[in-house]
């Protein structure tokens, strides 16, 4: 079993990231079934994923907090753009492909409008990663920051997981309940654990914030975007991916305790 998780994790980690992985996957028929039946297995170890991302980012929030002065925005900037770097920006483009499905007011009568769409979907991007630096940048400590993006990225991976297993896409790669459930079990795992380190026995406080911050982001997400209606859509998956890891670093930066940011 603990081989098996481990060989999950390579697999995860050579679809989520740019991480150079040798994995199983090499000696399975390429675009067969079982290759991607393997593949939607593994799904259920993706928020070690977004631990991992976590760490690259809280190594490069640490990198850019020693400078001189007080660089917090800046060392929230470096941690973001590790986390683009190792991940290939695939939640990024999924958020942005994702908001370009509502029509625009000059759409055609068929509701497209392909240069603005484009153009929305970069906008509100921007937007999000903006969001993103200014809240780590708001936890201010690079331990408080570090674990936050930890936190945060784990969630969102596990998120992603579960709307890919309970959506209907009937797709080869499509994890099963069970292993959906296991993810989301390893993300609250590491998600807790996280938060605990980073806030003590006030933990509870964060990991609050956290489920409150997830609850309104996903809300918002599907009820001002059409991607309620094209759940089977990956770029929706990922997408979500990244509105439930805001929404959770949002939860967490308002309700950390004090003196712990």
């Amino acid at each position: 079993m603990p081989k098996s998780l481990f060989e999950d994790v390579k697999i995860c980690l050579s679809v989520l990231t740019r991480f150079p992985v040798t994995t199983s996957l090499s000696t399975l028929p390429e675009d067969g079934e079982d290759k991607l039946k393997r593949i939607g297995k593994a799904y259920r170890a993706a928020p070690v994923v977004g631990l991992i991302a976590g760490v690259v980012g809280a190594f490069a929030y640490l990198v850019g907090s020693s400078m001189t002065g007080s660089p917090v925005y800046l060392a929230a900037v470096m941690a973001v753009g590790a986390q683009l770097l190792i991940t290939g920006g695939s939640q990024e483009i999924g958020f942005s492909k994702v908001i370009s499905l509502r029509p625009h007011p000059s759409a055609d009568q068929n509701g497209h409008d392909e240069s603005a769409g484009v153009a929305a979907g970069t906008l509100a991007t921007m937007i999000m990663m903006l969001l993103k630096i200014f809240l780590i940048g708001e936890l201010a400590t690079p331990w408080a920051a570090g674990m936050g993006l930890i936190a945060s990225a784990a969630l969102g991976r596990a998120a992603q997981v579960q709307l890919m297993a309970f959506s209907s896409d009937n797709s080869s790669a499509q994890p099963s309940k069970v292993d959906a459930t296991t993810s989301m079990v390893v993300g609250a795992a590491i998600g807790g654990a996280a938060l605990l380190f980073a806030s003590g026995l006030q933990f509870y406080l964060p990991v609050i914030g956290a489920v409150i911050g997830i609850a309104i982001s996903t809300l918002v997400f599907f009820g001002f975007t059409k991607s309620r209606h094209h759940l089977d859509n990956l770029n929706v998956k990922e997408a979500l991916s990244l509105v439930v890891e805001i929404g959770a670093l949002y939860g967490i930066v308002e309700l950390m305790p004090v003196g712990f940011n």
